[in-house]
């Protein structure tokens, strides 16, 4: 029964006479509720309410035993009925819908997860007393010298800071505890505005925190409002997209008050523009996935839009274009200005604003939300553990600890995701390298990074305040020439920047490990050498500055030979660029590569014998990242061999990118050969479409279709 966009307020009661009835869809309609004996439904299997005013589910819901697809989005649902979990039918999270609710229980990440994530966190509920534990994480950014640490310290103290010397400036992140003293705790974190920490920010931006971008209204200019606030706009959504955004002018006390009004209004036009942009990336990616869905997709059934036969690829790139289309940044339309000087000023107008944005159910369901006890008592033990000379905790040991309270594996992932959620610890379960990780500690990591990652880490080395035995003032030059040229760090050098960061639980070889699982650097050994000092090394990408080498052509010809032929993958990133993409790919992919030889935008290996090119290239607004091999056509399997699984690796991190907009392709290997200003990519969807035996050619359509190239050259041979 297809009752879409009728305006119903309540369904009639014969409706509920049809116990034959399969499908029901009520989207877009102006219901409220549904009545108590909706189970009488008993062969129900789809249930569509999408798009209603429905404030709550009855309990007779949880009696459809035939209820496979439930989709209840963008209605006014906070709670989930009591026994939800136990629908027997509804299983996997691709046919759960509850998106653009103000979900408080179970979390909205819980919700997410599936049924019985679900099962589990209300089993929980029923099991032991509940507790309501209101703690938000705040993030404020800004670019160098914006104010931020003075803002934190005149939210925590109501008081102006002393004068902060260039020495005490935030280096990565600063993470503190404010108790408002109204019912409210904010774990804040302060991030360092140099360009360089922006390598390692997103392993601190999680999902449900209120930010803040902070201006510097004295020496604010026009013409640099994105790096001032743009690049943090973007950045947020990016990686939060639907964050909540406060935006505040510090050293407003320093300026006059038309100066003042001038820039505040400049910021605010410009903020209006950059949103319409970022709207209109999200529509246009909208629209490129819907051609794609076009192409690939059928409908299974009449009334029901989720298109289960399409490929999981497609199906992910179209939940994510949705996804971003809706959840746009909430940005405060004033730009609220803060004077931190001897006369404060709009100190309390802040806090007044962060309690009002916070106590929106909506935004924040963490204040009302009520969590089992165990949550909480889990919580008082990792803050215990915080006294303890460890710098992180193993999956191991909190396992052990969770099962100290009272936690299984499964209550436990609820419970860490939580504190997470709250700002109280890391975790990066979906990244292998750190999926042994627990954070308990958050600024003891932003410990170690700071010491790794240094804007003038030659003038470290150099002063003398940190102490390296056993190394002489020579080897010690000869260590900062190698560092300063090719970017590498001794080994042994690197642990002695780390030995204040280490501890009898972990030590420094333990640190520099973090180092390389955060994929910061990685190792490089030369058996060869015989200096101790030398020996071992670590290269950082992230310090990399290099320009492409003049001598790359004799590596890598311009000219291709005419027995060999060159497949060419791409990766095309519109709009943002996610920071540190490249730098940690190039970590990450070290161990597959051999011979590597590096530069700034770019690198040049060998893969199983086969030459490898990788290029980051600026076009115009767009970064590309290509990957090109050569070989003959007979050793197109190894071709594709020595490309596609690093193009794997750099989805996966443009994968922890919720609102970056990317697509892949494959060069036209006829196009390269003619050396064509702008050879034909074929789509994504090629590279999803294996080469099979009995493919022979694929036209070129940037030659009107006159000439072809070899299919094993545009279908991946796996």
């Amino acid at each position: 029964m297809i009752l879409y966009g009728n305006e119903i307020k309540e369904l009639p009661p014969s409706a509920l006479k049809l116990s034959r009835l399969v499908m029901l869809n009520l989207d877009h309609n102006q219901l409220t509720t549904l009545p108590d004996d909706i189970g009488k439904l008993e062969s129900l299997e789809y249930l569509l309410m999408s798009g209603n005013n429905m404030d709550f589910l009855p309990e007779g819901l949880c009696t459809l035993k035939s209820l496979f697809h439930l989709n209840i989005s963008d209605n006014n649902v906070e709670v989930l009925p009591a026994d939800f979990g136990k629908l027997p039918r509804l299983k996997s999270a691709r046919h759960l819908h509850t998106h653009g609710n103000p979900l408080v229980q179970p979390p909205r990440r819980i919700c997410d997860a599936g049924m019985v994530a679900i099962r589990s966190y209300q089993e929980q509920l029923q099991r032991t007393e509940v507790v309501r534990t209101p703690r938000i994480k705040l993030c404020v950014f800004g670019d160098s010298l914006a104010g931020k640490t003075s803002l934190v310290y005149g939210l925590m103290y109501g008081k102006p800071p002393r004068a902060a010397s260039q020495t005490s400036r935030t280096r990565v992140t600063k993470i503190n505890t404010w108790d408002t003293k109204m019912g409210l705790e904010f774990e804040v974190y302060d991030f360092g505005g140099n360009q360089l920490y922006n390598l390692m920010y997103q392993h601190f931006l999680t999902d449900g925190a209120v930010n803040i971008v902070t201006v510097n209204m004295q020496s604010y200019n026009p013409s640099r409002f994105y790096n001032a606030v743009g690049y943090w706009l973007d950045l947020l959504n990016a990686r939060s997209p639907g964050s909540t955004v406060l935006l505040i002018g510090t050293h407003a006390d320093k300026c006059k008050p038309e100066k003042l009004r001038d820039r505040c209004e400049d910021v605010q036009a410009q903020v209006e523009v950059l949103q319409r942009r970022q709207l209109q990336e999200a529509q246009a990616q909208e629209e490129r996935v819907d051609i794609l869905v076009e192409k690939t997709g059928k409908q299974s059934k009449p009334g029901i839009k989720v298109k289960d036969i399409l490929p999981e690829w497609v199906r992910e790139r179209r939940d994510k274009a949705k996804a971003l289309l809706e959840n746009r940044l909430e940005i405060f339309p004033k730009l609220m200005p803060v004077g931190l000087g001897k006369n404060i000023q709009g100190i309390t107008e802040l806090k007044n604003e962060l309690m009002s944005k916070v106590s929106s159910i909506d935004k924040f369901p963490v204040m009302k939300r009520l969590v089992p006890q165990t949550w909480s008592d889990l919580q008082k033990v990792l803050q215990d553990e915080r006294r303890k000379p460890r710098l992180w905790l193993t999956w191991r040991e909190c396992v052990r600890l969770g099962q100290r309270v009272g936690l299984n594996i499964e209550k436990l992932r609820l419970a860490l995701d939580h504190l997470q959620l709250t700002g109280t610890l890391l975790r990066f379960p979906h990244v292998p390298s750190l999926s042994d990780y627990v954070f308990h500690h958050p600024g003891k990591l932003a410990g170690v990074i700071r010491e790794a990652l240094t804007p003038n880490m030659e003038s470290v080395l150099k002063e003398g305040k940190i102490r390296f035995p056993d190394v002489r003032w020579n080897d010690l030059t000869d260590a900062i020439s190698v560092f300063r040229d090719m970017n590498l760090l001794s080994s042994k050098l690197l642990e002695g920047l780390l030995k204040p960061c280490s501890s009898e639980i972990h030590d420094e070889k333990a640190l520099v490990s973090l180092l390389e699982a955060c994929e910061l650097c990685f190792s490089v050994k030369d058996d060869s050498v015989q200096e101790v000092l030398f020996a071992s090394c670590h290269y950082f990408p992230g310090y990399q500055q290099a320009s492409q080498p003049a001598d790359l052509i004799d590596i890598w010809s311009e000219d291709l030979p005419n027995h060999r032929e060159q497949l060419q993958l791409g990766c095309q990133i519109r709009g943002f660029c996610p920071p540190g993409l490249l730098e940690r790919w190039s970590a990450r992919i070290n161990r597959l590569v051999q011979e590597r030889r590096d530069w700034k935008d770019g690198m040049v290996a060998y893969r199983g014998g086969v030459p490898l090119l990788v290029e980051r290239v600026q076009d115009g607004a767009n970064v590309e990242v290509i990957l090109s091999t050569r070989g003959q056509i007979k050793e197109a399997f190894r071709m594709w061999n020595a490309t596609l699984p690093l193009l794997t690796h750099l989805l996966e991190l443009l994968g922890e990118w919720p609102g970056a907009l990317f697509s892949t392709y494959v060069t036209c290997a006829h196009c390269v050969k003619q050396k064509l200003e702008n050879p034909y990519r074929y789509p994504e969807e090629n590279l999803h479409q294996p080469y099979v035996v009995g493919m022979t050619s694929v036209r070129c359509p940037r030659s009107m279709y006159k000439d072809s190239v070899s299919a094993m050259l545009v279908h991946p041979q796996l």
